[in-house]
């Protein structure tokens, strides 16, 4: 399960709704209704602040070390704030399953929120897929995949594995290229909801 917005107190225009969900959730609700009304805090958000692809101590958050650190801590990942723009991910090499270089992977709970699919772009640059959901759990909204290269499954993405789960709301997965599957190749779980998938 996930949350388009914040989750947290209303002061922060946060509510504890999880509006998209997969499958049967089988465990209790993690917080009790005497703390949801009581606690004034809200769940992290993680603001992406630069479009380059950079991992460092340099004071800026990129899309990369966003889903590095949404893998361990499953905050959502902003990327309203930074304006329309193209997102080039895997600019730092290719074949890795941590998120570090290649493609972006994910192996924990993470969302990412746009602006629109036609104002926040992630491409992959034609030098590998753009997501590989590894046992993970991506929801994605108002963004376009794009791009996404590689002479395997899902060059857009890959939803790997009959664990992994994508959910999909307001995007485009356009132009990409695969030897299966290009624009998504599925193993696990996906629900799409106004998706356009076109030209892969």
């Amino acid at each position: 399960a996930a949350s388009d917005d914040d989750t947290g107190h209303a002061s922060y225009n946060a509510d504890w709704d999880l509006e998209h969900a997969t499958g049967a959730i089988e465990t209790q609700v993690a917080f009790t209704d005497q703390l949801q009304q009581t606690w004034t805090g809200k769940l992290a958000t993680i603001t992406v602040t630069i479009f380059d692809d950079m991992v460092g101590s340099d004071g800026e958050m990129s899309l990369r070390e966003a889903v590095m650190q949404a893998n361990i801590t499953g905050d959502t990942i902003d990327l309203t704030t930074i304006a329309a723009g193209t997102f080039p991910p895997p600019n730092l090499g290719a074949h890795d399953d941590s998120a570090a270089t290649g493609d972006l992977d994910i192996t924990g709970t993470v969302t990412n929120i746009g602006i629109d699919a036609a104002s926040t772009v992630i491409n992959g640059n034609g030098t590998d897929r753009v997501f590989e959901i590894i046992d993970g759990s991506l929801t994605m909204s108002d963004v376009t995949i794009e791009n996404g290269n590689i002479s395997d499954k899902g060059g857009g993405i890959f939803v790997k594995g009959n664990t992994s789960q994508l959910t999909l709301d307001r995007v485009i997965v356009q132009n990409n290229f695969g030897t299966n599957g290009a624009g998504i190749f599925n193993e696990g779980t996906i629900t799409l909801t106004d998706v356009i998938i076109a030209n892969n």
